[in-house]
Order: C-alpha cells, then sequence, then structure tokens
C-alpha cells in the first residue's frame, strides 16, 4: 500500500501521514486519529458535567482522574465507534467522493481486522469506565445501546442527528454519575442541552456530503433543512445555550460561568454568521469550531469554581455557632449558598455524605438523627425543612463558623 493510497481525501497532511508507521496508518485512520476534533466533542460535555457536579458539591474542583479518564476514554470509544460505523456503512462510503477513500472501502483493513480493532478500543474504553464507580459504570454500558444503532439511523430518517446527540451527549450525565453515583434534573438539562448543540453542528458537518447523501438515499438534517439551516441552527443553538445556563442556575453557578456561557453563545452565533452551505470547506472550519466553543464553556466552568472557591476564602471574620433540631437529610446539601461555597463547605459536604450512606436510606426524607459537626469560614445561609417535614426555621452567619447538627 503507497502513502498516497492510504491517505483519506478529506483528512490529508495531518500526523498520520507524517510520522506514524505505514501498518498503522488504516488504524489509526479507522479510529479518527488523524483528525480528532470528533473526540473533542465526544469528552467535552463530560468535562462540562463534571465541573457542574464539582460546584454543586461543594468540592475542591473537578477531581483531575476524573478528567483524565474522560479523556483517555473519549478517544477510545469514539474510535471504537467510528471503527463500528465504517463496518456498517462500508457500502455506503464507496459511493461518496469523501468517504470512499476510508480503510475499508478502500481495502486497506479488512472487515475482520476492522472488528478486531473495534474490539480492542472498546477493552481500552472498558478499562476506563471500571474505574468509576458502580452506578457510572452502568451508565456508561446504557450508552453502547445507541452507539450501536446510530449508524443506521440515516436510512430510516431525516433526523440521525439527534441519535448522534444522544450519544455524543452522554458525557454529560457520566461527569454527573462519576461525581454523585447518581443523576437528577440537573445533568439531565445539561445533556438535554448538550444535545441541541449536536444536532446544530453535525447539521454543519452534513452539509459536506448533502448531494451525495441525496443520490444514494442517505437522511440528514442537512437534506431536510436545506436552505433554511441558518434559521434552524439558530432555533438549536439557542435551545443548546439556555438549557446548558438553566443547567448551571440549577448547580448553583456563579458569575463567570455565566460569562462563559455568553462567550459560547456568542460564538455559535459566529458560526451561523459564517456558515455557506454551499461551500464544504467552510463547513468543515465551522464545525471544526465547536471544539473551542466547548472549551471556552468548559474554561468559565472552572474560572467560576476558582473564584467560588479560591478567592473568595478568607473575607469572612466573625465567629457563630448554630445548633439544628429535626433536619431531614434533604435539607442538608442545601444549607450553602451556592454562590459562597469555600474550603469551608467540605467538611460538611464530606459529613453528609458519610451520614447519609451509613445511616440513611437513598430515597431521603427520614430525620437526621446522627450527629455531625462541620466547620465554616466564610457566610452561609441555613433554611431548614424547605419541603415543610418540620417548622422552616432561617438561620443566618456571616463568618467563621462551627455549625453542627445533632
Amino acid at each position: 500500500m503507497s502513502d498516497a493510497l492510504g491517505r483519506v481525501a478529506d483528512s490529508t497532511g495531518n500526523w498520520v501521514d507524517r510520522l506514524a508507521p505505514l501498518w498503522g496508518r488504516p488504524y489509526l485512520r479507522l479510529a479518527r486519529l488523524d483528525r480528532p476534533i470528533g473526540s473533542w466533542l465526544l469528552l467535552i460535555p463530560c468535562w462540562w458535567s463534571a465541573g457542574l457536579a464539582a460546584i454543586a458539591a461543594h468540592e475542591r474542583g473537578p477531581r483531575l482522574t476524573h478528567l483524565i479518564l474522560f479523556f483517555v476514554g473519549a478517544f477510545a470509544m469514539r474510535g471504537a465507534g467510528c471503527t463500528w460505523n465504517d463496518i456498517v456503512d462500508r457500502d455506503l462510503d464507496r459511493s461518496v467522493e469523501r468517504t470512499r477513500s476510508r480503510p475499508i472501502p478502500s481495502g486497506q483493513v479488512s472487515v475482520a481486522q476492522a472488528a478486531a480493532f473495534l474490539v480492542a478500543q472498546a477493552l481500552v474504553g472498558l478499562v476506563v469506565l471500571v474505574q468509576f464507580n458502580a452506578f457510572a459504570i452502568a451508565t456508561g454500558i446504557a450508552s453502547l445501546a445507541i452507539v450501536a444503532v446510530y449508524p443506521f439511523m440515516k436510512r430510516i430518517t431525516y433526523w440521525p442527528q439527534i441519535v448522534l446527540g444522544l450519544a455524543f451527549s452522554w458525557g454529560a450525565l457520566m461527569g454527573w454519575a462519576a461525581a454523585f453515583g447518581s443523576l437528577d434534573v440537573r445533568p439531565l438539562v445539561l445533556y438535554a442541552g448538550s444535545i441541541a448543540w449536536v444536532i446544530g453542528y453535525d447539521t454543519v458537518y452534513a452539509h459536506q456530503d448533502r448531494e451525495d447523501d441525496a443520490l444514494i438515499g442517505i437522511k440528514s438534517t442537512a437534506l431536510l433543512f436545506g436552505d433554511r439551516t441558518k434559521p434552524m441552527l439558530a432555533i438549536f443553538y439557542g435551545l443548546a445555550a439556555g438549557l446548558i445556563g438553566l443547567a448551571g442556575a440549577l448547580a448553583g453557578a456563579g458569575g463567570l460561568f455565566w460569562l462563559g456561557l455568553a462567550a459560547f453563545a456568542a460564538h455559535l452565533g459566529w458560526q451561523i454568521v459564517r456558515l455557506d452551505i454551499h461551500d464544504p470547506d467552510v463547513c468543515l472550519a465551522v464545525f471544526k469550531s465547536n471544539r473551542d466553543a466547548g472549551l471556552v464553556l468548559f474554561a468559565g466552568i472552572l474560572a467560576d469554581y476558582v473564584w467560588a472557591h479560591i478567592v473568595y476564602v478568607g473575607e469572612a471574620t466573625q465567629h457563630t455557632v448554630v445548633e439544628i433540631d429535626a433536619l431531614t437529610i434533604d435539607d442538608i446539601p442545601k444549607l450553602i449558598n451556592p454562590f459562597l461555597m469555600t474550603e469551608a463547605s467540605y467538611g460538611m459536604q464530606d459529613c453528609w455524605r458519610y451520614q447519609k450512606r451509613r445511616f440513611l436510606p437513598k430515597s431521603g426524607g427520614t430525620p437526621f438523627n446522627g450527629r455531625c459537626e462541620a466547620k465554616f469560614n466564610a457566610p452561609f445561609r441555613a433554611v431548614t425543612s424547605p419541603n415543610g417535614t418540620h417548622p422552616e426555621k432561617e438561620l443566618k452567619s456571616s463568618g467563621n463558623s462551627d455549625l453542627k447538627f445533632f
């Protein structure tokens, strides 16, 4: 196989073409490591979710080990997904100018070799997955069903981008599941926002092939929207920004998150203005720019955490002792105002987790009868029994406080 024969038409001059050994290039191209934009787009919702989970949990920030594991897992599983997609689409790829030079339709790799490579990548993904808690492992395994059916959707619906969104946004659930061992409305809202984002950017990507797709009977939102693509992108990108913003608000994010979200939304607006659906090169450039948009938002999440947890600490000066009776387990996470999160809250959060795991059912709502003490060095607002289980009482303090639960 000559180097020129092995190159994929829509990805040339990359590090695989220049540096990888000849025997390994077809496999690296199968895994799309010659163009890692898809791996980044799979990874970014994981990082968003991990960041918002850290804010919601009053932790010391997203766990670095989780961020690294998500990075490795995203590249491995995106490669496995692309290999599976190429196996299923090998006959269709021979009919499309942009894809006929891919390793399987061009004969560089047999179906059996591709299947073995798929298994190897999936095993790497499994090794990453089992580093998380049991709930996160089960959540990750559940995504495989969506990945398996995606290649067939373009044959039966003009909305395959929805199914891709379900798969590529799964990280919005994984980051939260890894941090909490459960899911609630906040990661689900983030998941919905990410799906809208994926539908938008993959519509842009699909415009590169719309003429070939129309000839061979492949469906996509690019064909469905046609000349209405820009207003439809405005709808989906607007939904993405709105839903991600709602997820941030529910998680207790502060001002710098909103600044990052505004930059993210502005970037999406710029994409709509720049897009020319009749120019494949512009479509590809706009599609690839979504990595930068997603990382800008993640930077906003991190900056918000740094400001709330590091910059703000040390401003309080008073000392107060508060005792609360008949507190329910569901109340405890609500005690700290999310806009005043500092290192002060870690002790209480850890205590709450211990008591919940050790003494109380997962459903919550049971009276908290254990003893928990924690020190706080920042203002806080405590509201007991907001759900009406006990008489409501509001307690406020501004300063180095010992908070005791009996």
